[in-house]
């Protein structure tokens, strides 16, 4: 876009569906067109910012304006950065493996398939990178990288959600499976593009696997007034994350109930900020499973669907992923559907509320002590472009069999 523009607004995280306040930004400009690029460009921010506060809150919501002149800085700075570390990449690679994880991530709220996007915020990258390498050039090349980020940026707006989002991401794919081949033909960073190869082939170098063993020397059997301890000692390097699973042996197979990351001791900033990192070495913990797990069912044949965690460790969000049905009959979409598990709810604890959604296909509900397993299909009551208010949801596996009304409520008794 440089160097026609003065500047650009744009979003680091997906944007709803809902898209941007058109009319409110519109109508100010209206009354204001003697307004330059630079004050234009924060006003759509601020009615941006305002609409997913007030009108229709969003937390995971991110909307930049940015000085397009000033990106000339940034991506200098970052062309030195990854010169730097490229030049002693395996001492470097511990901390970028804990700067990359650490980092703000956007479009999480989509569970495994936010790989695909694999980007990281700018600035909290950084960060993190300048805080946690023991090399000084490396230290103050990211320190600079953040100022001029904060430089470039003239308007940012994120929600509770992304508290670490400073306005401008960056591709980052954790691994080399998972890096997208066309973007060494879009991009105009070719030095990123160049690092990111070497960095995903030293990770496929080959290396001793981490190794897990459970400690705990009794047998297990567990019910919800027995919850279940199992001690565990973890060894290894460059471990990116510990998930416990539970499941259970049928004739047809394994049914998974559980899947559930284990939260690492945190690290801490200068800061104050926790990240939540696997360090190198040995880990002795343990773990209680209450024999309880989130899930959303379909209320009548007993078949159900995991909750996925979204948005990191600390987060309370879960995701499902299925099928979006609009009420004027048009052709289903794939969509996600976001649920809270902290979100206080009137019903009993064995159902579940339904937030007003927007339009992007996200809901924000609350489920409690609910079971786990295949692809759901949910149909909405509502239009995309409905009200605020309560609508009714339906989800099923083979057919519609979950409550009618105003809330979606699984009959089947939890146990």
């Amino acid at each position: 876009m440089r160097p026609t523009p003065a500047s650009g607004v744009a979003s680091a995280e997906l944007t709803p569906g809902r898209g941007w306040p058109y009319t409110a930004i519109l109508n100010q400009l209206a009354s204001q067109p003697a307004v330059n690029a630079a004050q234009f460009s924060q006003i759509i921010v601020g009615h941006f910012g305002d609409y997913y506060t007030r009108t229709q809150p969003d937390a995971f919501t991110t909307l930049t304006a940015v000085d397009l002149a000033a990106l000339t800085a940034v991506t200098n700075h970052l062309s030195n950065l990854t010169s730097q570390l490229n030049e002693e990449l395996p001492f470097h690679a511990a901390s970028l493996g804990t700067a990359r994880s650490g980092a703000e991530a956007y479009a999480r709220a989509y569970g495994r398939e936010a790989e695909q996007y694999a980007l990281v915020d700018v600035a909290h990258f950084a960060q993190i990178l300048a805080s946690r390498s023991l090399d000084e050039a490396v230290q103050g090349t990211a320190e600079a990288l953040r100022q001029s980020v904060a430089t470039a940026v003239l308007a940012h707006h994120h929600g509770l959600g992304l508290p670490q989002s400073s306005g401008l991401s960056l591709y980052f794919p954790h691994t080399a499976a998972q890096y997208d081949g066309n973007y060494a033909l879009q991009s105009p960073l070719p030095a990123w593009d160049g690092f990111l190869k070497a960095y995903h082939l030293l990770g496929s170098a080959d290396s001793s696997a981490p190794q897990i063993a459970i400690t705990t020397t009794n047998t297990l059997t567990t019910s919800t007034q027995q919850p279940a301890l199992l001690r565990f000692q973890l060894t290894g390097r460059d471990i990116e994350e510990v998930v416990l699973l539970v499941g259970q042996e049928t004739d047809s197979g394994r049914r998974l109930f559980t899947y559930d990351p284990l939260i690492p001791e945190p690290n801490y900033l200068p800061s104050g900020e926790r990240l939540y990192t696997w360090r190198d070495g040995l880990h002795e913990d343990f773990y209680v499973w209450q024999s309880r797990a989130p899930f959303l069912g379909d209320g009548d044949a007993g078949s159900f669907v995991v909750l996925w965690p979204s948005y990191g460790y600390t987060s309370t969000l879960r995701t499902v992923a299925g099928q979006f049905f609009s009420a004027d009959g048009s052709p289903p979409i794939v969509a996600n559907l976001t649920i809270d598990t902290s979100y206080p709810c009137p019903l009993p604890p064995k159902w579940g509320c339904v937030r007003p959604f927007n339009s992007f296909g996200r809901a924000m509900a609350s489920l409690a002590n609910v079971r786990a397993t295949r692809p759901l299909r949910c149909r909405w009551s509502a239009p995309l472009a409905g009200n605020r208010s309560p609508v009714a949801i339906m989800c099923w596996v083979s057919k519609p069999a979950i409550g009618r009304g105003r809330w979606a409520k699984p009959r089947r008794p939890v146990g």
